[in-house]
């Protein structure tokens, strides 16, 4: 059934995709290029409208579900029209991220779907959150919603990194039901999230880069990122309150999305210390880095993708294996400050130089990584050759 689910989004998102595209003006659904967007012409946003309607398509036909999922595909329609409306016209910071936590918050409230605890994080005893589940689960899921949409910015790297974060937690999923006696409504998790890996799979067909396509076909817009991040933040949720003491790691649920979160987190961290609305634009994600190190976008989205995927094992076999939560915490910890230090110090010697762009040659890379020396790390972020000026 789970296969059937993930064929028949996937059928059915490449078919509405061909036709959407066709309309996409009429719907005023057209992401323009400017100052900060650099892709050419005019690109169709329609593809977040259809993965959630193969998604629906797939649910209809195939299956009948409670109130638990009934209430998150009423969450993800809502989701899927804020970002919507803010593809047609943007809305104002603000009054979105609250629209945002008022769909969570709602959604939650029919499911009863919330995170009671942050498992053995600091201590032997568990973190129990008390009257606070409900307040810390909405922030969790508002969190994934706009770390998806940041990290939206290059051909195929939404689509590719929210690709890897749900397989893992269809595999999470998969095995819980395999070992336990499954809650009522739980069981429809594993049907859900095939489908919406088939959606994205149908998505990612015309959003990738290939050797025969030079750049994305459709964007997901914000009405894309917005739902599918929600799914991500939801879902990981589920696999961690849903199965009782067997659920997943909390703790491991960062790892699933490591490649998100930190260039979400390193992005406000630093535009609150440049005196800006950590919620302003800018190209200095991580991607950006990627580029500026002399990657091509391909390649930068590539590696990015590998690396979430890479996370999502880490968590999942930390937690598996039965790891200390505060072990994985520590290192996911320790991850994202070594990575906020050499991107901080990378962007700040690219601001200084006129140039713009530094070119990390593949010997000093390979001797860097390879070898462990971080001095010659250090050195080659400090003084790698310019090559000509890119917008950041």
């Amino acid at each position: 059934m789970t296969a059937m689910a993930a064929l028949l989004a996937m059928m059915c998102t490449l078919v509405l995709i061909s036709i959407l595209r066709r309309f996409a003006a009429r719907l005023r659904l057209l992401d323009l290029p400017d100052a900060r967007k650099q892709h050419s012409g005019a690109v169709p946003l329609v593809g977040g409208i259809a993965m959630f309607s193969g998604l629906l398509i797939s649910c209809c036909t195939l299956a009948a579900f409670d109130n638990v999922y009934l209430g998150f595909l009423a969450g993800a329609a809502m989701m899927l029209t804020i970002g919507c409306l803010d593809d047609r016209r943007p809305l104002p910071a603000l009054p979105r991220l609250v629209a945002q936590a008022a769909v969570i918050a709602f959604t939650i409230y029919i499911s009863g779907n919330v995170l009671s605890d942050l498992g053995y994080l600091v201590s032997p005893r568990l973190l129990g959150l008390g009257a606070l589940a409900l307040p810390f689960t909405v922030f969790g899921v508002l969190g994934v919603v706009n770390a998806m949409n940041f990290i939206d910015g290059a051909d195929g790297l939404a689509g590719g990194t929210a690709s890897t974060a749900l397989g893992w937690l269809l595999f999470v999923v998969t095995l819980l039901q395999m070992e336990a006696a499954v809650p009522s409504g739980v069981g429809d998790s594993q049907f859900i999230l095939a489908a919406l890996l088939g959606g994205l799979l149908g998505f990612l067909f015309f959003n990738l880069r290939t050797p025969m396509r030079s750049r994305a076909a459709v964007f997901m817009g914000d009405g894309g990122s917005l739902f599918i991040g929600f799914a991500v933040g939801w879902f990981a949720v589920t696999a961690a309150s849903q199965f009782g003491p067997r659920g997943l790691a909390p703790v491991a649920a960062l790892w699933i999305v490591i490649v998100p979160l930190f260039d979400t987190v390193a992005c406000i961290v630093r535009r609150i210390r440049a005196g800006r609305s950590p919620l302003s634009p800018d190209r200095k994600h991580v991607h950006h880095l990627l580029e500026a190190w002399g990657l091509s976008t391909g390649q930068a989205v590539t590696a990015l993708i590998a690396v979430n995927a890479l996370g999502g094992l880490i968590g999942v076999a930390g937690w598996r294996l039965g790891l200390p939560d505060y072990v994985l915490f520590v290192a996911i910890a320790a991850c994202f400050a070594g990575y906020l230090a050499i991107s901080s110090l990378s962007w700040q010697r690219i601001d200084e130089t006129d140039t713009g762009v530094y070119i990390v040659t593949a010997s000093k890379w390979s001797s860097a990584m390879h070898g462990g020396h971080l001095s010659l790390l250090g050195e080659m972020l400090l003084h790698s050759r310019p090559k000509g000026r890119a917008d950041f």
